[in-house]
């Protein structure tokens, strides 16, 4: 199967969830990272989708501690923020809750980046909504801890692939 089938197939199925199945996974996600994850580290997240394993609650929990980075997307480029105030987050058109007049923040010093993805597989590939923006920013950071965060209905045995792809050092499915 192409990545444009797979993309159409787990968009499909990832919105076909229902509330107490996402509400659910979401509980563990925040329990799991939580226990996982100590909070003296800035943590690359991602300011999830109405159809995304939601991780306001860890967002916010970080953002609490100064350690909440988020991105924004400019053109084909990633630039960092850190966020203590997710009440200043306005809508991208991409339809992405981004920052917007937080503090520039240096890529060098985060520790863990949670990723999302529409698919994931055994391999630790994920797939993304085809724009690239993930995999040319984390080109640039082969040392960074990735972590792949979804739901477990989004894994797949393996994904089609190709060289420009950046697999994952993590997948954690809930």
């Amino acid at each position: 199967m192409s990545k444009n089938k797979y993309r159409i197939f787990l968009k499909d199925l990832r919105a076909s969830l229902s509330r107490e199945r996402k509400r659910l996974a979401s509980e563990s996600a925040l329990a799991s990272l939580k226990q996982k994850l100590s909070y003296p580290k800035f943590i690359l997240s991602f300011a999830s989708m109405p159809d995304e394993i939601d991780l306001w609650h860890f967002n916010r929990e970080l953002a609490n501690e100064n350690k909440l980075v988020l991105l924004k997307v400019y053109g084909n480029q990633i630039r960092l923020y850190l966020v203590k105030d997710l009440t200043r987050l306005k809508l991208s058109k991409f339809k992405i809750l981004e920052p917007e007049d937080e503090i520039d923040f240096d890529p060098n010093k985060i520790e863990t980046a949670l990723i999302p993805g529409i698919g994931f597989d055994k391999h630790h590939h994920r797939l993304g909504f085809g724009k690239g923006h993930y995999d040319r920013f984390l080109s640039n950071f082969p040392n960074l801890w990735t972590i792949g965060i979804g739901f477990k209905e989004q894994y797949v045995e393996c994904l089609p692939t190709e060289a420009h792809d950046i697999q994952l050092k993590e997948v954690l499915l809930f």
